[in-house]
């Protein structure tokens, strides 16, 4: 079961937490973590409804940073994209994924979305592709390659305390 495809999780979750969990999902069956989970149906009127919280606002309780799944996050900060580049193209090497904060207004499939361009937005680097100096991200459903300047300007562009 692939419930990071699911349009129902992909509308609900927010865009860190999501890519998270499916980091997590590549060593570990991760739908074990939702079974027979739900939300109250008192909680989703209240928060849906009354506070007009729905899509990715929805404050779900699924704390990814829960110390049961056994995460570790690993933040260092960059002063911009050169300096964190090296750092990115090695832990990529080692079969590991990098999540970037990046601006909106610089990410191609957030334009076509028509995101606010001040949005600040998570992003999964999968891939460094060294004969064309470009990155292949994901970020459900897109999967596209960047090239290392698109990337750089959507990750230079964000709040100092984001570039991590």
């Amino acid at each position: 079961m692939d419930i990071f495809s699911n349009l129902l999780f992909y509308n609900y979750m927010g865009c860190r937490k999501s890519q998270i969990l499916r980091g997590l999902d590549r060593d570990f069956p991760i739908h074990l973590v939702f079974h027979s989970t739900y939300e109250q149906v008192d909680r989703v009127f209240e928060e849906t409804f009354k506070h007009g919280r729905s899509g990715w606002v929805y404050p779900w309780k699924i704390d990814v940073s829960e110390a049961g799944f056994g995460i570790q996050e690993q933040s260092t900060s960059y002063a911009n994209f050169n300096l964190a580049k090296q750092d990115i193209i090695d832990r990529l090497k080692q079969s590991k994924e990098v999540l970037l904060w990046t601006r909106n207004e610089y990410v191609p499939h957030m334009i076509e979305l028509q995101s606010d361009p001040n949005g600040i937005h998570s992003l999964t680097v999968c891939a460094y592709l060294a004969d064309s100096d470009s990155f292949r991200i994901l970020d459900y459903p897109f999967e596209r390659e960047y090239e290392s300047s698109v990337v750089e300007q959507a990750f230079n562009h964000v709040p100092d305390e984001k570039k991590m």
